[in-house]
């Protein structure tokens, strides 16, 4: 418990902070003014709850810093001490507002690590999607400096800090720029420049990497606040980000404005679920701003939660309709493909890596089995070869 002597004024401004938290507030003496109140705290650090109240009390009207606050004697029951050495490895660790603040501000900035470690990541997934190599991609998504920005700016939005959230968007938007950038590059410099596996698995419209980037925003809150697994997190999330944004580079040399719009939509489904995931358990984690910016935060998150969730909606739309399309597509060119050998004059069928279907037709019967493919499949784009000569495509 808490007493103050405050104005009736102050207390009225008070109240409201108070409610915000979950504690209670009673009215002592009011026969005159300043007023007698008392703060019941139903949980949480008292010495952090009194900071906030200092801070509101010195941020007004003259002399109100010459009001007394009086802080409890005693809390009782009192934690007991725990012993080292004592083998409980399974307390669990919660850092406060301001360890958080100070954590995720002390690794946000602009430096030259940052944009070497942001060229270098880039450099080593764009060779890792040229190669086919998931060893290679794993690495770069080690080094690649995603984590601080990111949380930077789902904490400032928790915290009503408009201002720092927009520049940790825009470090993380400089660092996926840079990755892109070097896929650019990487790619020009190759003589192999074969779309792979791996890319084509990061320039798709898939409804599920919404969901993945979900699950990484809610856990990246959780590391956060309980200070766990911080490193495999910052993987987890990079996964998510740094090599679709190499991706993005690499389609862009190649000249495939397919593949760079799939990278394009879930570069932006990725940033967009792990913001909303990571917005989402800062709150459930009670992640909130001092009494002065409180009014400010909550409308701050509020905003960001209407917008975030209807751009993930709509993205998400998008991706199950791509998804569905694409699956329908797919299931046609199989049955073309499986029909397609049962046609007099066809010589032989194939698939391109693109998923374009490749019938091999004799010279006299190119026509009889275009018509036939054009009247049962009129939706595909399919390639005729005749077999003595040059190719043409529908």
């Amino acid at each position: 418990m808490i007493d103050l002597f405050l104005s009736r004024e102050r207390i009225e401004e008070l109240r409201a902070g108070v409610e915000s938290r979950d504690h209670r507030l009673v009215i002592l003496a009011d026969d005159d003014d300043p007023v007698l109140a008392r703060v019941v705290m139903r949980g949480g650090d008292p010495d952090e709850f009194l900071s906030d109240v200092r801070e509101a009390l010195r941020d007004g009207e003259e002399g109100a810093e010459h009001y007394v606050v009086f802080e409890p004697v005693a809390i009782e029951p009192r934690p007991e001490p725990e012993a080292e050495g004592n083998g409980n490895d399974h307390a669990e660790s919660v850092a406060g507002t301001d360890e958080i603040e100070n954590f995720v501000e002390a690794g946000a900035h602009l430096t030259r690590s940052f944009l070497v470690l942001s060229v270098l990541s880039g450099v080593l997934a764009s060779a890792a999607l040229l190669r086919d190599s998931p060893a290679v991609l794993v690495g770069s998504m080690v080094i690649a400096p995603l984590f601080r920005p990111l949380a930077l700016a789902g904490v400032a939005v928790l915290l009503g800090q408009p201002r720092r959230a927009l520049r940790a968007l825009a470090w993380l938007g400089l660092s996926l720029g840079l990755a892109a950038g070097a896929g650019l590059l990487v790619t020009w410099a190759t003589p192999d420049r074969s779309v792979t596996g791996l890319i084509e698995s990061r320039t798709g419209t898939s409804p599920f990497d919404l969901v993945v980037a979900l699950a990484a925003g809610i856990a990246m809150a959780y590391a956060i606040v309980k200070k766990d697994s911080l490193t495999m997190v910052g993987i987890v999330v990079a996964a998510s980000l740094m090599p679709v944004a190499a991706a993005l580079g690499v389609t862009a040399a190649v000249g495939r404005p397919d593949l760079v719009g799939g990278a394009l939509f879930t570069l932006a489904s990725n940033v967009c679920g792990i913001l909303l995931g990571l917005i989402v358990g800062l709150r459930v984690e009670e992640l909130r701003a001092s009494f002065r910016h409180a009014d400010r935060a909550r409308e701050l998150t509020r905003q960001s939660l209407v917008v975030g969730s209807g751009l993930a909606l709509l993205l998400l739309a998008i991706g199950v309709w791509t998804y569905i399309r694409g699956s329908g597509d797919a299931r046609a060119r199989n049955e073309l493909l499986t029909a397609v050998a049962a046609q007099e004059g066809v010589a032989g069928a194939l698939q391109l890596h693109d998923g374009m279907p490749v019938i091999l037709v004799e010279g006299g019967a190119r026509e009889d089995v275009e018509a036939w493919a054009a009247e049962y499949y009129p939706d595909l784009k399919v390639l005729f070869l005749p077999v003595e000569g040059s190719g043409e495509e529908r």
